[in-house]
């Protein structure tokens, strides 16, 4: 007898069940699509009618370049990394950030990662075969020149990144144990809510251009690893003061502080 009394409730309880995972799985698959699309659309946008070489870029394009490949090479280390090569990069991020400096600059605690940083950057501008075989990359375009050694490129990248400009990277859910995909990107240097980014499964040809928005549960279902270079602001002589940004919370991209 109690449980025909219980029936009609377990029955409402069941039927809200179905109805929140329906909701879910349609929820995931306009996003999947939307993501789908957006990272046709940014293929077409990037590697269809290219410009690049023809008119001079701007200086926000070399910066977003730039931070693309922070982001990226680092996406490339940690994908490689042990899980204890992880727990000490784990280590020197605090509040989901670490400063640039920490990891490639003269002074950091893991001399092991910035030289390993010298060495892909070096290997990407010197066209060696894996790095430099990926699928996808960031446009070498503006950080190399014909009429430089790699070793002045070189010192010229960190010099931009560390001395001209202030860059962090964030995690916004850390660094994920396991064979995860890293995906790597840098802030838009707008209020757009997205931006497109290189999505890492393994070492050579096995990077892609995925579509990042700016989605909450999307970010924090905990499948990927993200990697989000982006300008700090800091109260320097002379740089990091980012006036032209005025009104642009750098923070803000992809959700703000998660």
């Amino acid at each position: 007898m109690k449980l025909l009394l219980y029936a009609p409730i377990i029955a409402c309880l069941f039927l809200t069940s179905c109805e929140k995972e329906i909701e879910d799985l349609e929820i995931e698959t306009a996003l999947t699509q939307s993501l789908e699309e957006s990272r046709s659309q940014i293929i077409q946008e990037v590697k269809g009618d290219d410009t690049r070489g023809i008119t001079p870029p701007t200086e926000e394009e070399i910066f977003i370049n730039k931070m693309e490949w922070a982001s990226f090479i680092t996406a490339k280390i940690i994908y490689n990394s042990t899980e204890s090569e992880k727990a000490a990069i784990r280590n020197l991020i605090v509040n989901r950030k670490i400063a640039l400096e920490d990891l490639i600059g003269p002074n950091t605690q893991l001399q092991s990662f910035h030289n390993l940083f010298s060495l892909y950057l070096n290997d990407y501008l010197e066209s060696i075969s894996c790095p430099g075989d990926e699928e996808e990359t960031p446009n070498k375009s503006y950080i190399e020149n014909p009429t430089k050694t790699t070793e002045i490129l070189i010192d010229e990248y960190l010099d931009y990144m560390l001395n001209q400009n202030c860059v962090e990277l964030y995690f916004p859910v850390g660094v994920l144990s396991g064979d995860k995909d890293v995906i790597s990107l840098s802030h838009p240097l707008t209020e757009y809510y997205g931006n497109y980014g290189y999505q890492r499964q393994g070492g050579c040809n096995s990077t892609f251009l995925a579509y990042i928005v700016s989605n909450h549960v999307y970010i924090h279902r905990l499948d990927y690893t993200y990697i989000i270079a982006r300008p700090v602001r800091r109260e320097m002589p002379g740089a990091c003061h980012y006036s032209k940004y005025n009104g642009l919370d750098f923070t803000q991209f992809l959700g703000g502080n998660f």
